[in-house]
């Protein structure tokens, strides 16, 4: 009977280094690439763009994207032609006890979110945006459904480009605001706009 528990035991210790060991093989051979950003892999055809065939210009157009004056949920519903709006609220990261509101102005395929810093001090950011259906919105004359070359002679630093990626990251001077536009059968297919937001 002795004899059985310790053949038994010498099994169990194998087995439990041997799973130890997978254990820790499996920590070191598991640092594999990152995927692209998710925003990015949703809006292109799954294994023809990758992340690495990313443009990257700089434009004052990542600030400023679209034509409103001020930003306010009835200027960007103006600007949409919409009255679509979903509000919901967040507590605020810094200062205890304020609640603010994400306020999500859709049309169609498109949306732009807005985050409202409390009531009382009523002030709006841009928390991101994704269009995707063709309207006037931009600043520059950028519509869905321009194709590479159109896109091209919107912004002086790509006409030096010989051939335009799937997608091209807009960038301002200090990298904070972004914008990428992505392109399907050459002809662009998504804006999506990522600003700064604290």
């Amino acid at each position: 009977m002795r004899n059985y528990f310790t053949s038994t035991a010498y099994w169990f210790l194998l087995l439990f280094g041997y799973a130890c060991e997978q254990n820790n093989q499996k920590e070191i051979t598991s640092s594999k690439p990152q995927p692209p950003p998710k925003a990015l892999q949703s809006l292109t055809d799954s294994g023809t763009t990758s992340y690495q065939d990313t443009l990257l210009i700089l434009d004052a157009f990542a600030s400023q994207p679209f034509m409103v004056d001020s930003i306010s949920t009835r200027t960007v519903q103006q600007l949409f032609h919409t009255n679509q709006v979903v509000k919901k609220p967040v507590i605020n990261k810094f200062s205890a006890g304020q609640t603010d509101t994400i306020i999500t102005i859709r049309k169609a395929h498109s949306y732009v979110e807005l985050y409202r810093v409390s009531a009382e001090e009523n002030k709006y950011f841009y928390q991101s945006a994704l269009i995707r259906d063709s309207m006037r919105v931009f600043t520059h004359p950028l519509q869905i459904g321009l194709t590479k070359e159109q896109v091209k002679h919107l912004f002086p630093t790509l006409t030096a480009e010989k051939s335009i990626p799937d997608i091209i990251q807009i960038s301002n001077d200090t990298g904070t605001d972004n914008i990428y536009l992505v392109f399907r059968n050459n002809k662009l297919s998504a804006v999506k706009f990522r600003p700064y937001l604290d």
